[in-house]
This record gives C-alpha cells, sequence and structure tokens, in this order.
C-alpha cells in the first residue's frame, strides 16, 4: 500500500494550489449525505411519534415545532450542501484537469525523443487521454467517497451505541464485513485485472491499427483474414478479462446488500425488543432501524468506487513513467581537459559518445564545425546520420555528449534560444491537417504573402500552387495526404528556409525529390544558405549543395573523405576530430 500511495505522490503534490476548494467541496459533500440519513431518520421518528400520539389518544401531547424544524434544516442544508458540492466540486475537477495535464505535458515537452521511438502516435494519445481520465478519478470516485462513508457510518455507529452499546457492537461487526466485501475485496479485484485489461485493450488497439495500416499489403500477401482472427481472438480476451472482473466485483455487491439487509434487520429486531421492554421509545426504536436503512445510499456503491484503484494505481505508474526523470536534467560537460581545444567560434561537440540499443554508434574525444561552414555527413541508414542530428538540435539529452555554440552549452538556453539557432530539417515530412498557408505559418507566424511566395519559389513549388484553385488556401488534408512525397519534402524544406538560424541542419534534405527539381532547388537556396553553418546528414552527398567538407563514418568515427564545391575555401576553415 506505502508503494501504491508514492505512485500517487507526485499527483497529490500537484493538487496544493487546489486543496482550498477541494476540501470546502468535500465538507459540501459530507453535509449533503449527513443531512439526507438526518432527514430519513428524524422524518422517521416523527411520523411514527405522530401515529403513538393518534393512537393513544387525548393527553398526549407531542412538539412538532422542533422535530418540524430539523426535518426542515436538514432538507434545506441536504439540497444546499448538494448544489454547493456540484459546484465547488466541478470547478475544483476541472481546475485538477488543468493542474494535472500542466504538470505532465510541462515534463514530456522537455523530455527528448527517444521516449517516443517504437510508439504509435494514436496509441499514445489514447493512453495520454485515458490514463488522465482515469486519474481524475482518484478525488471524486475514490477518495472522497470513502472518506464519507466511513465518517458518516461511525456516526451512526455512536449515534446507535448511544441508545443500545450491544447493538452497536453487532453494526461494527457487520460493517466490518461490509468493509470487507465493499472496499477491500475489489481494490484486490482491481489491483489483479486493472493491468490486465488494459493491456488486453491496447493489444486489440495495436492489432486493429496494425490491420487498418497496412490493409493492402496484407490483402495482397493473402493474411487479411488471419489478421482479422487475430483481432477477434483479441477481443475475446479483453472481453473474458472484463468479464472475469465485472463477476467477482457482482458477487462483492450482492454479498454487501445482504449484509447491509441483515443490518437494517437485526437493528429493527433489537429496536422492537427493547421497545417491549420499554427501554426504548416507540420512536426511537422506529428511527434506529431507518438510520441504518439511510447508510446504503454511501456503503452500496463503495465496491464500485474501490474498483476504480487498479485502473488509477496503472494511469499513475504509466504517466510517472513518461514524466520527465531527475537524471534528464542534465549539466553541461566541463571543457577542461587538455584534449580537447577550447573553440570560441562554430559547433563544438565534446566528448561525442552515442549508444543506441546495445550499439555504440559514435566515440570521439570532440568533432568541430567551424562558423560559417558547410559540412556533409554521409553513411548507411542505420549508422546512426539521424541520431547524431537529434542530439545536436538537443531533441535527445545525453550526459555523454556535449553540444557548444560559440563556446556556450545549448544546454544552459532557454528552449527559445535554441529554436531561434537552430532549424532543423528531420528525416519526417510533418504536414498538418490545414491549408498550405497554415503549414507555411507554423515556421513564422509573422509571414507575409510575399515572403511565402518567394520559399515556395526556392523549393520549386511556386508553379504547382498558382495551378491550384484555392492557391495558398488549398487544404492538404490529414499528414499532407494530397501532396506527393516529394512536395511534401519541399514544403518542410520551405518552412526551414522562412527561420533565420546561425545552425541549419538539413538530413536527406531532397528525399522523393527528382534530379531535375534537386539541381534547380540548390541553386535558388545559395544565396540563403551563404553566411549560414549548415551540416547535411545524407546517404549520397552527391544530391547535396556545394560543402567544405565532407565526412564518413568509420569505426565509430567522423573522418573527413573528400572535398567538392566549395573545396577551396575549407583550408580557411580547418575542423577537429
Amino acid at each position: 500500500m506505502k508503494h501504491s500511495w508514492q505512485l500517487l505522490k507526485p499527483w497529490l503534490q500537484a493538487l496544493q494550489p487546489a486543496r482550498k476548494k477541494l476540501v470546502l467541496g468535500f465538507l459540501f459533500s459530507l453535509l449533503a449525505a449527513f443531512s439526507g440519513i438526518g432527514l430519513l431518520a428524524l422524518s422517521g421518528w416523527f411520523i411514527t411519534a405522530s401515529a403513538f400520539a393518534g393512537v393513544l389518544g387525548f393527553g398526549v401531547l407531542v412538539n412538532i415545532y422542533t422535530p418540524g424544524a430539523g426535518i426542515r434544516l436538514f432538507a434545506v442544508t441536504r439540497t444546499v450542501g448538494r448544489y454547493l458540492e456540484r459546484l465547488i466540486q466541478h470547478d475544483a475537477v476541472l481546475k485538477i484537469q488543468t493542474l494535472w495535464r500542466v504538470k505532465l505535458f510541462s515534463q514530456l515537452s522537455q523530455r527528448d525523443v527517444r521516449w517516443l521511438h517504437g510508439q504509435q502516435t494514436s496509441l499514445l494519445i489514447h493512453r495520454l487521454t485515458r490514463n488522465l481520465d482515469v486519474l481524475d478519478m482518484l478525488w471524486l470516485r475514490f477518495l472522497t467517497p470513502l472518506a464519507s462513508a466511513v465518517l458518516l457510518t461511525s456516526a451512526v455507529v455512536i449515534f446507535v451505541a448511544i441508545w443500545t452499546p450491544m447493538l452497536a457492537l453487532g453494526l461494527v461487526f457487520l460493517l466490518l464485513l461490509i468493509g470487507l466485501f465493499g472496499v477491500v475485496l475489489p481494490l484486490r479485484v482491481s489491483l489483479r485485472y486493472a493491468q490486465k485489461e488494459q493491456h488486453a485493450d491496447e493489444m486489440t488497439r495495436h492489432i486493429a491499427l496494425d490491420f487498418v495500416d497496412g490493409l493492402p499489403e496484407l490483402v495482397a500477401w493473402g493474411l487479411g483474414q488471419q489478421y482479422q482472427e487475430r483481432l477477434l481472438a483479441q477481443q475475446k480476451l479483453f472481453h473474458q478479462v472484463r468479464q472475469q472482473r465485472l463477476q467477482r466485483m457482482h458477487i462483492c455487491q450482492s454479498v454487501m446488500q445482504v449484509l447491509h439487509q441483515v443490518a437494517v434487520l437485526l437493528t429493527a429486531v433489537v429496536s422492537v425488543n427493547l421497545w417491549q421492554e420499554q427501554q426504548l421509545s416507540g420512536p426511537v426504536a422506529v428511527m434506529l432501524p431507518i438510520t441504518v436503512l439511510a447508510l446504503g445510499d454511501l456503503i452500496m456503491p463503495l465496491a464500485t468506487q474501490a474498483n476504480t484503484w487498479g485502473d488509477i494505481l496503472y494511469a499513475a505508474k504509466q504517466l510517472n513513467g513518461w514524466a520527465l526523470k531527475p537524471n534528464e536534467s542534465l549539466q553541461p560537460h566541463d571543457l577542461s581537459e587538455p584534449s580537447i581545444p577550447h573553440q570560441s567560434d562554430g559547433l563544438l561537440l565534446a566528448p561525442v559518445y552515442i549508444e543506441q540499443r546495445q550499439r555504440v554508434l559514435f566515440d570521439m574525444r570532440y568533432w568541430h564545425v567551424p562558423q560559417g561552414m558547410h559540412v556533409a555527413i554521409c553513411a548507411p541508414s542505420g549508422e546512426g546520420k539521424s541520431s547524431l542530428a537529434d542530439h545536436i538540435a538537443s531533441l535527445i539529452k545525453s550526459d555523454t555528449l556535449g553540444v557548444y555554440w560559440k563556446g556556450d552549452s545549448l544546454e544552459s538556453l532557454e528552449v527559445n534560444q535554441r529554436t531561434q539557432l537552430i532549424s532543423y530539417l528531420t528525416q519526417r515530412n510533418h504536414i498538418v491537417n490545414g491549408t498550405l498557408w497554415e503549414n507555411l505559418r507554423l515556421a513564422n507566424p509573422k509571414l507575409t504573402e510575399q515572403d511565402a511566395w518567394q520559399v515556395l519559389h526556392w523549393v520549386a513549388l511556386d508553379t504547382w500552387v498558382h495551378a491550384l484553385p484555392k492557391g495558398l488556401d488549398t487544404w492538404l488534408g490529414e499528414q499532407g495526404e494530397l501532396m506527393s512525397g516529394g512536395q511534401a519534402r519541399r514544403l518542410a524544406l520551405a518552412r526551414v528556409l522562412l527561420t533565420d538560424p546561425a545552425l541549419v541542419l538539413l538530413d536527406e534534405p531532397f528525399t522523393g525529390v527528382d534530379n531535375a527539381t534537386q539541381s534547380l532547388i540548390k541553386v535558388r537556396i545559395q544565396s540563403w544558405l551563404q553566411g549560414r553553418t549548415v551540416i547535411y546528414f545524407a546517404h549520397d552527398t552527391n544530391v547535396l549543395p556545394g560543402t567544405h567538407k565532407q565526412y564518413r563514418l568509420v569505426n565509430k568515427q567522423l573522418s573527413e573523405y573528400c572535398l567538392k564545391g566549395l573545396a577551396h575555401e575549407s583550408n580557411e576553415h580547418p575542423g577537429g576530430v
């Protein structure tokens, strides 16, 4: 149990700003529940007292004003309590949702891209939203009702003990059994089945998404029927796990209902016997079982509420695994080592050690690119070019690779400073579901139409856009489905050209672009590239614009292997390895 609360500790700490509203909402919830029990109990007493007065005839006086006032008070406080509880609790829940989401996404935004590797975006979004929705139940559907039930049940037992201590002891025994079947066992059931159910659900979604995404290939290979059967089998497994969980919960709820009815019956029998022995008045003998009966509104939902515990813990565990780890907040490296020259200009990587999936990709003391130089790194797929680019762009944080610009660590810069310094064209063409204009404005919110047409000319898209009926307002569809691969690549490159960075990282900039268009673009962007530090990452450097130096990855080292294009300038900018 201690470990369980440790999982929830960071989320409970995030509630501190909303604690006043949460406590106030809980108090009004308690008031509404207490008033409901008091209203039912006092009404029973009043009706019984009135009935006794009528049966016994003249000479028996009943004060109708005091209990009548009490009934009206309970009715009003129950209504007001429910209204204020919903008003304050709803506001508190919205604040909780905001606090938790801000906490989570602020941490996710600081993490590097490695945690995204191998994850399907749709499944990741589903997990995030589902886990946050489940975590929202922690206060309203678990802590609040459980605490209210414990406090008011204890109050009822104390109230009964005032009239008959022996009956109170019997109720304690029955209520402990109710607690066992209504709280303890449902907690164990939820802990046992929550992770199984969520895993089965995720596997079902995973297979379904794979089936939809790969449907043409699966049909072509004759595997469509096989995948359908696999999906149906996984869905059947999911329903089996859920059915087992529900069956155990129904048993707990049934036993709870029986025990509660036994408690009401026991209270009624004992109260009637005490009335016959003239140890209790008739109205009190009726009031006590009605009071115990009123507890049903509190204790009967406990099994369902306790059944959320396992889901809440599993959600917190997953969210904690995605949140920022303490060791991800890295400090700049020490450049005092004699073997690493302190470079005040350009880009310096020191040390350069990258390991991925237990495989060393880079192992160098340092690598330096002087300011204004254009260099290319050539290596086959899977050798680590994109990983190195991600590190330089600070998308991946590592204590084995230090990145410095003009002697300052990029780790010490604010996010907006890094984005102004570096412009990075990744291998993936990220096209948002919007218009061409909206996609261009991602790079420059102050973009003018003149600048847009200029950059479209640079990437040889202007003729195509002019031919579109809606021009810049053309809707591109989800992931740019209305564009070809080469057009999407050039649009991504256009966004880079709309920025004003000192350091430019271009990872396979001309993927999917034909040779004639490549040649055209290389000539048109030369003026923009001039004066900037540019690093190309490619399989074949022949498709790139002119470079001062070119490096090949050999034995985990970047080795200079040829000069071309701007070779005459390379001697002015010596680099180190």
